[in-house]
């Protein structure tokens, strides 16, 4: 799907009616499930109106142009303007054409010469963008302010339109400077004033303190982003992130994000707000208006001529584009106690390259109880097709009716997925 920030700049011509079949075909898709630029839509829609109401008593009854042509003079004049100066120019003023008309049939010559320079120093000047390049993972597409700093291979720098971001590269913003990133995918990170990030990966972003808006494309490998409060695992969607003195403030816009630290995990989803602390229980928020994060967010605008380059340049690996395979499985338990679980699986032919999982344990009323990591090691061993998770000793109670399981891969790991086939409760000894 596409994001908000693409389909913002086809908003006017949709509204204009000059968007192609297929443009409005995926503008219609997005507006049906993002509530931010629906809103947008409608405030372009009415700005076109009251344009509209206030101009139209200037408008013109009719076509008006045969009626201006009709009064306009004839414009032909009778002696050409240059017959008199041609035929009674000075010797000098003569001599002054003749070398002009000379050095007029040297330019032919000299054109390519003088362009094959100036090619050359646009080239040596120009901005670059190595999108072959591995460590280069996106662009700068906005820049403002005199206090952003940009730190790449250990140097620190000013941050610029069109400049390389490369792994390990740290942006931090000042008073009344912003930033507009864009990343592989095609993502978008809006950095806002007071932030420090760091871009580990693609799609590994550790927010340091400060807030940001992300527009995150949907593909295979998910999309985190690190606080001091704990990780955000995105599976495609816009949301907005603040780190305040009270823990980390994450606002979904649409999609869906995993929020997860030692203590807990939970899901957010469309207009929800969660604020998360290492050391507190998270508090939620349904039905929140999340029209001023999108407002405060695409007041940051990409430099159109950075946009086209990256857009163009940038090429996204086709095999990641499917979005991850989430597993799913429930476990009726009858309250009955309950020691463990049991994960069964189909060994695969491949002997390395395996992503890891996180098997995340809910409730009935889908209350996060635990979770557990399963690394890649563990898929390597063919004669292996089963593991069993112990249950945390506080919830062996039988208490839960039933258990809701998802097994999520963590393709940092690797690509190759593999394929659970059960999960059962163990309620004796294994």
């Amino acid at each position: 799907m596409a994001t908000c920030i693409q389909i913002e700049t086809l908003l006017q011509s949709y509204v204009d009616n000059e968007a192609s079949a297929s443009e409005r075909l995926v503008i219609e898709e997005h507006l049906n499930a993002c509530r931010g630029c629906s809103d947008r839509l409608q405030s372009i829609r009415k700005t076109a109106a009251i344009a509209y109401e206030i101009l139209r008593q200037d408008q013109l009854p009719e076509d008006m142009t045969n009626r201006v042509m009709a009064h306009l003079p004839d414009m032909t004049p009778v002696v050409p303007v240059n017959a008199y100066s041609t035929r009674h120019a000075p010797f000098s003023q003569r001599k002054i054409g003749q070398w002009l008309g000379a050095v007029g049939r040297l330019i032919p010559v000299f054109t390519p010469i003088i362009l094959l320079i100036l090619t050359g120093l646009l080239w040596v000047a120009w901005p670059t963008y190595n999108a072959g390049d591995e460590n280069t993972l996106g662009m700068v597409m906005h820049c403002d302010g005199d206090a952003v700093s940009h730190v790449a291979f250990g140097r620190a720098r000013k941050a610029r339109v069109q400049g390389d971001i490369t792994i390990g590269d740290r942006f931090r913003t000042g008073e009344k400077s912003r930033l507009l990133l864009g990343l592989e995918g095609p993502s978008h990170i809006t950095v806002f004033e007071n932030t420090a990030i760091e871009v580990r990966a693609p799609r590994d972003i550790v927010l340091l303190e400060g807030r940001v808006f992300f527009d995150v494309f949907r593909e295979a490998r998910h999309f985190h982003v690190y606080t001091p409060d704990g990780r955000i695992t995105v599976l495609g969607t816009s949301f907005h992130v603040d780190i305040q003195n009270a823990g980390t403030e994450v606002t979904v816009v649409n999609g869906e994000v995993m929020l997860e630290n030692d203590n807990t995990f939970l899901r957010l989803h469309n207009n929800t707000q969660a604020l998360v602390s290492a050391s507190q229980a998270p508090v939620i928020r349904q039905d929140i208006d999340t029209s001023s994060y999108v407002r405060h967010a695409r007041s940051v605008r990409p430099d159109p001529a950075a946009e086209r380059r990256f857009l163009t340049r940038l090429k996204r690996d086709g095999a990641g584009t499917q979005p991850p395979t989430e597993q799913v499985f429930v476990v009726e338990t009858g309250g009955r106690p309950v020691r463990a679980l049991l994960l069964r699986w189909t060994p695969d032919p491949y002997t390395e390259g395996h992503a890891g999982y996180t098997v995340y344990v809910s409730d009935n009323s889908m209350t996060p109880l635990f979770k557990k990591a399963i690394t890649p090691e563990t898929f390597r061993n063919k004669t292996q097709n089963m593991m069993r998770v112990d249950m945390p000793l506080d919830l062996r109670d039988g208490k839960t009716e039933v258990l809701h399981i998802t097994i999520m891969p963590e393709k940092t790991f690797g690509l190759v997925e593999t394929t659970f086939t059960e999960v059962a409760a163990i309620g004796g000894a294994f």
